[in-house]
């Protein structure tokens, strides 16, 4: 048991901040509702778009977590109520206490964003300009003292009604937005040699100092929201394609990854899962003596497992949506 222990925090100390990704996801995603952002669009519309992009592998999640329960988990007792708040993409978002695992960040992401369209649908841009950087300001503020700097890993509800993964998608989202509306601010440029080396070496150092600290955790900080202000930077440098990275990243690549991002979120916890149970905890001093190995194999099966979850699932299970959604849309 011991050496059991000893390997899992070996692996675990080699991707400690991971959990950062989904609060960069949030980011991400507030930028790319402005990015889109169409005044013509009713909410109920919009609505029915996010449900025919997440609903399909968040009930996909809640089907394989039930077989896993039986048949890896060997728990027979298992009641699927979780799954069912899956299903209704209400799990952790304040209106139950069960930890229902990755899924929290499908829940929040959905319902936060079609907050954000309907406040920005229905609001003026002097409100909504006040506030969401208001927002943004008391969520992160919030997890920071509550949890002593660590904005990340809580999902949980504190004083009743403030949760934790609530704020976190209401803090990145809102992130996101004023990123959007900073970057519409940025006067044109005029490229020179000496500006293209300095945008390069800014992007590598930023690139590095975010990669570094989430998927090696080498540099301890005592508040991990120093990462999210870096990948915030990282970011806008990116959308400004000024240096020699983001320009080699803006590629097909890219896109393919972008695509294919959602499923293997969600699909990955059941891959380390596998290897948790039929390797990692009877086989401890090979995860020891192979570590990195360990961790590069699970990480190349959770890729091509998300590529055949969006092939066999997202993608079917969208159409099918799409046309029961907006019929007349798919037959012209």
């Amino acid at each position: 048991m011991f050496s059991y222990i000893k390997s899992v925090r070996h692996f675990s100390s080699a991707t400690a901040s991971g959990n950062l990704a989904v609060d960069f996801f949030f980011i991400i995603s507030g930028f790319f509702l402005l990015y889109t952002f169409n005044n013509s669009s009713g909410v109920y519309d919009f609505m029915k778009k996010k449900i025919i992009r997440l609903w399909p592998m968040v009930a996909a999640f809640a089907g394989i977590e039930t077989i896993y329960h039986y048949f890896v988990y060997h728990t027979p007792d298992y009641i699927p109520y979780n799954q069912i708040l899956r299903i209704l993409m209400i799990d952790n978002i304040g209106l139950n206490t069960v930890h229902s695992g990755i899924t929290w960040y499908v829940s929040v992401l959905f319902w936060i964003l079609l907050l954000f369209f309907y406040t920005i649908k229905n609001f003026s841009k002097k409100i909504v300009d006040l506030i969401v950087p208001v927002s943004v300001v008391i969520c992160y503020a919030f997890l920071i003292h509550i949890f002593k700097g660590n904005v990340t890993g809580h999902t949980d509800t504190r004083y009743f009604i403030l949760n934790a993964g609530v704020m976190r998608g209401i803090a990145g989202i809102g992130t996101g937005y004023l990123i959007y509306n900073f970057l519409k601010t940025v006067k044109p440029y005029v490229s020179t040699l000496k500006k293209f080396l300095c945008y390069t070496a800014a992007e590598g150092l930023l690139l590095f100092f975010v990669v570094n600290n989430v998927l090696f955790h080498k540099i301890k900080y005592n508040s991990n929201f120093v990462i999210i202000v870096g990948f915030v930077w990282l970011f806008i440098l990116f959308l400004l394609k000024r240096g020699a990275i983001s320009r080699i990243l803006d590629n097909k690549f890219s896109a393919i990854l972008g695509r294919y991002s959602y499923s293997i979120f969600i699909v990955h916890i059941f891959i380390l899962n596998a290897f948790r149970v039929y390797l990692w905890k009877p086989y401890p001093k090979f995860v020891e003596a192979h570590l990195f190995l360990n961790i590069i194999v699970p990480v190349i099966c959770a890729v091509l497992a998300g590529v055949a979850a969006y092939h066999l699932i997202e993608v079917p299970a969208g159409k099918y949506l799409k046309q029961k959604f907006f019929p007349q849309k798919t037959q012209s």
